[in-house]
């Protein structure tokens, strides 16, 4: 079943249970805007995320990570540079899902090539990501 067929159809569900519970079908128009009007932000966000994944990946920086890595890094300082890395990366953009879709996947494909445990590789990319 298409997704959006489920949406719909979950909105009149919610919609017919509020209205036989006693709400006005003007309230329940009112909420549901205001509720969208509080996720614009995030939605602006994640779009600005996205452009900036799809930017980093078409313009060749991810492949120039991944190939910067491999030259410079040993397997014996992999995961404390790959947490300063994103670190540093996180800092510089602001996002953390930005830099785990981008600086996360040259050192996933990094530690892959090292030959490190892809969940303790992860874990340090996670680490460097959400620093504050």
């Amino acid at each position: 079943m298409d997704l959006r067929l489920v949406m719909v159809i979950a909105i009149i569900f919610t919609m017919v249970v509020g209205v036989l519970g006693g709400h006005n079908f003007s309230d329940i128009e009112q909420h549901i805007c205001q509720s969208i009007g509080k996720i614009i932000p995030l939605i602006l966000i994640l779009l600005s995320v996205g452009s900036l994944i799809g930017a980093w990946i078409e313009s060749g920086t991810v492949p120039t990570l991944i190939y910067a890595g491999l030259k410079l890094l040993s397997t014996k300082y992999f995961l404390v540079s790959a947490v300063f890395l994103c670190m540093i990366a996180f800092l510089a953009t602001g996002t953390s899902w930005g830099t785990i879709a981008t600086m996360g996947l040259a050192m996933m494909g990094v530690g892959t090539a090292l030959n490190m445990s892809p969940a303790i590789t992860a874990g340090a990319i996670i680490s460097g990501c959400v620093f504050r």
